[in-house]
């Protein structure tokens, strides 16, 4: 080797060196960018390409580790981890100006405030987030994505914030959002006609120090997917937090989904699924829902008003309180107006104390209830595998064995009822007023 070309190596040599030690940018040779954040003060990526971490980074100050201010930028974090400080005004990657980032490939830990917040358009995948947004009291989302992105094979774990928060016209799939919340926060978040699929949403809620909720999958938008998903455990914490596995608004489908030992505390309920109204829920599993307080609920599915609920196995949700006024256990709930409740099979909920259990109840009018098999129901004062207190209501061809009390149970006023097969046992009480006990599409049945 000449003397030229071992001074050209020395001096490449030093080059690479200086940008290790003060952070800077390396041009690899596949037209990729490699990047070396210090720690000290944010790293910046001011210009649209692709950009490849070659090393972890340990943050000595609270600030941002990389900040994104282009659009169309790729941020490959090759496998490395981003760990912040804990506290401060720091997240681990932040796009402040620009959309349409990808950022993949890496872990983000103990930023003060976001793991990812991303700007519209954007992807995120392949990363966990953990113990991020505890920013002295002020909680933010671990990832955080605008209108129009897609967030893929992420896990989102021990946050304060919500794991995944995404704006409207979003994918989230193939993701785990476990032991998140501090204050009424959710695993998973979505926007108005946004997609939530075959993720896992489990011990969500469970950070508080205050009564709060604690939700699995949540939006408060329509136009909502929600299917193949698996939301366990999460909890609301203190004398009134409610648990949900999903929580929505108007107007969604929720499908194929499984929601089980989600709870509620102190005089809290416990919902598999819970829905506003205006939407379509069909062979969605939720099992072992609880209400653990004075006056709770543990309910398979809640629905308001104007939905489709169909082919659902609502099982074992409970209302595990006995003492004062007891708590209530029930498969499906239905309080509004203009709903079908059809095909569903509801088994062995049960209730506690001076609470009734129910198959399916009903306390809004104008329904339609066919075709359910209704299944020993037990416990509380009253077990029946239909309760109706509501008004205008059809009861028509569902099936019942072993409700403790009754198999339809009737206190409102006006329903009608026909074509219900029932162990003699097992009666029809009609309690209310004007209400019909009818021959179309048959009479009611009672057999030995």
């Amino acid at each position: 080797m000449s003397y030229g070309q071992t001074r050209g190596h020395w001096a490449i040599a030093l080059v690479l060196a200086a940008v290790v030690l003060t952070g800077g940018t390396a041009w690899a040779v596949d037209g990729q960018i490699d990047i070396y954040p210090t720690g000290a003060t944010p790293y910046v990526i001011s210009s649209p390409g692709s950009y490849v971490l070659v090393t972890d980074v340990n943050m000595t100050a609270d600030v941002d580790c990389i900040q994104i201010a282009a659009s169309n930028v790729t941020l490959d974090l090759n496998g490395h981890t981003l760990t912040g400080t804990g506290t401060g005004n720091s997240s681990g990657v932040m796009q402040t100006t620009g959309v349409g980032a990808l950022v993949f490939n890496g872990s983000i830990y103990n930023f003060g405030r976001h793991g990812i917040f991303l700007n519209e358009r954007s992807q995120v995948s392949d990363l966990s987030v953990l113990n991020c947004g505890d920013d002295g009291g002020l909680y933010y989302h671990a990832i955080r994505v605008g209108e129009g992105s897609i967030i893929s094979r992420v896990t989102a774990a021990n946050n304060y914030g919500n794991g995944i928060d995404a704006a409207s016209n979003c994918l989230v799939e193939s993701c785990v959002a476990r032991n998140n919340g501090t204050v009424s926060h959710k695993g998973i978040a979505v926007g108005s006609g946004s997609t939530v699929k075959d993720c896992i949403a489990g011990n969500n809620g469970h950070r508080s120090s205050q009564d709060s909720s604690g939700t699995g999958i949540y939006s408060s938008g329509t136009g909502v997917t929600v299917t193949n998903n698996t939301c366990m455990g999460n909890s609301g914490y203190g004398a009134s937090g409610t648990g949900y596995g999903i929580n929505l608004g108007y107007g969604n489908l929720v499908m194929h989904n499984t929601c089980t030992n989600n709870s509620g505390t102190g005089n809290g309920s416990g919902y598999g699924i819970y829905v506003s109204g205006d939407s379509t829920l069909s062979f969605n599993t939720c099992t072992s829902n609880n209400g653990q307080g004075e006056n709770s609920s543990g309910i398979g599915i809640r629905v308001h008003e104007g939905s489709t609920i169909t082919n659902n196995t609502c099982t074992y949700n409970r209302g595990s309180y006995s003492s004062g006024s007891g708590s209530t256990g029930a498969g499906i709930v239905v309080t509004g107006a203009g709903n079908t409740i059809s095909h569903n099979n509801c088994d062995a909920n049960t209730g506690n104390g001076l609470q009734s259990s129910a198959g399916i109840r009903i306390t809004g009018n104008g329904n339609r209830i066919e075709n359910n098999s209704l299944t020993r129901h037990s416990g509380g004062i009253g077990s029946y595998g239909l309760s109706v207190s509501g008004t205008r209501n059809h009861l028509l061809s569902n099936t019942f064995q072993g409700n403790t009390t009754n198999s339809i149970y009737i206190s409102g006023s006006n329903n009608y009822y026909a074509a219900n097969i029932h162990p003699a046992a097992e009666s029809i009480s009609d309690g209310g007023t004007g209400n019909v006990n009818g021959t179309m599409p048959g009479s009611n049945v009672a057999v030995p």
